[in-house]
């Protein structure tokens, strides 16, 4: 039997893993909570450098809590 995937919106795999009772950390949620997620305050400040940058060529404004 072959497996369908769906194509989702923001990238990613909208299959969940595991069976049913199995405990399921969001892959949106931080490093120490077992996701897959920097913290604002962990990251390489390059980032939000590079990021800031982007936005400011395209002429966005940067709205994120420093």
């Amino acid at each position: 039997m072959e497996r369908r995937r769906l194509t989702a919106p923001g990238g990613g795999d909208w299959w969940v893993k595991g069976k049913p009772g199995d405990d399921i950390v969001s892959n949106n949620a931080d490093l120490q909570e077992g996701g897959g997620s920097i913290p604002y305050a962990q990251e390489d400040p390059w980032v939000r450098a590079e990021f800031k940058r982007a936005l400011a060529e395209a002429g966005v404004e940067f709205r994120i809590p420093e």
